[in-house]
């Protein structure tokens, strides 16, 4: 069961770094004016991420710090740099 929650916390970590990630990248090309529709893979994949989120920008933007919340009360650690176990 330890294993599990190990790795569950895990994927969790790198999925909530990465999103955080994709935010801050979204951030970057909206300050330059740069759309993500203008390059081909990137908007295409922002758009099927942000489907799986329904459009729904408060949850898109609050994912990263509900995940941290969430392994902070459960695990005990918040794990925002996911490498550091």
């Amino acid at each position: 069961m330890q294993a599990l929650k190990t790795r569950l916390s895990g994927l969790l970590a790198w999925w909530a770094f990465l999103h955080a990630g994709l935010l801050l990248d979204l951030t970057i090309l909206w300050a330059l004016g740069i759309t993500p529709s203008t390059i081909a893979w990137f908007g295409a994949f922002v758009d099927a991420y942000s489907g799986f989120f329904l459009m729904n920008g408060v949850l898109f933007l609050s994912f990263a710090p509900a995940v941290w919340i969430t392994l902070r009360l459960v695990t005990g650690r918040s794990r925002i740099l996911p490498w550091r176990a």
